[in-house]
């Protein structure tokens, strides 16, 4: 009876053993199943914000481009009025200073500079005048006035104001032409390029 007993009792023992061990073995399989459950849903909700974070600064940049773009085309625009209207002006005084110098070859006998074309180029000149340098409109201003004067003097007045007249015209032809010249490019300019040709090519 007594071997009966202990039979039993080691077999409950031997039960409970079994048991710990599988519930030991279940305890660390599901937990490793859980963890790497929990690490998956972690790494799925990372990448979802990083998309988003990603998504976020395409746009922000495809914005900024836009906006890039749009001034560049605004400066493009004004630079070509800008260029037309300083060759406009270049070619009105050369009109007429030609005109200043047939009057002096004549002797002043004729009239080729007339009033109405004092008022055609100080038309023009306002016309243009928003598209030039400050530089070139207080030129500009300057040699409208001499002009003027010009145009009320008696010829003997005007053979004295001849070369007065031929500086201010020099002076005035060559700050048009330095105003509309192109710089050169630099070094720094070449890196900037490059670096707005990658921002570019990186949004396609």
């Amino acid at each position: 009876m007594e071997d009966f007993f202990k039979w039993i009792i080691a077999g409950f023992a031997g039960g409970a053993g079994i048991w710990l061990l599988i519930k030991s073995s279940l305890e660390k399989y599901t937990g490793a199943f859980l963890e790497e459950k929990g690490k998956n849903l972690a790494t799925k909700q990372d990448i979802g914000e990083i998309t988003k974070i990603v998504e976020g600064i395409k746009y922000e940049n495809s914005l900024l481009l836009e906006e890039v773009k749009g001034k560049l085309q605004l400066r493009l625009a004004v630079i070509e009025k800008r260029i037309d209207a300083y060759q406009s002006l270049y070619t009105s005084i050369h009109k007429i200073f030609d005109f200043i110098i047939y009057e002096k070859m004549m002797n002043y006998a004729s009239e080729y500079f007339t009033h109405e074309w004092l008022m055609e180029f100080t038309s023009n000149v306002y016309n243009q005048f928003l598209y030039l340098s400050s530089n070139s409109r207080n030129q500009m201003l300057t040699l409208i006035s001499l002009l003027s004067e010009y145009r009320t003097k008696s010829n003997e007045e005007k053979e004295k104001m001849f070369m007065e007249i031929s500086k201010t015209v020099l002076l005035t032809l060559n700050l048009l032409a330095g105003d509309v010249e192109l710089p050169s490019i630099g070094r720094n300019d070449y890196k900037a390029f490059e670096k707005l040709s990658e921002f570019v090519m990186a949004q396609k």
